[in-house]
């Protein structure tokens, strides 16, 4: 689904960012099938 996909993109990107800290970066919050949940 478009979250996962885009939750793997920020991780891999986190992995050239390994020297900065990550509390900055939004990991999307995914459901079991790789959608978007909604913010509770």
């Amino acid at each position: 689904g478009p979250c996962r996909r885009e939750m793997e993109d920020t991780l891999n990107h986190l992995k050239f960012l390994n020297m900065l800290s990550p509390r900055g970066i939004h990991i999307p919050n995914c459901d079991k099938k790789g959608f978007y949940k909604k913010k509770q």
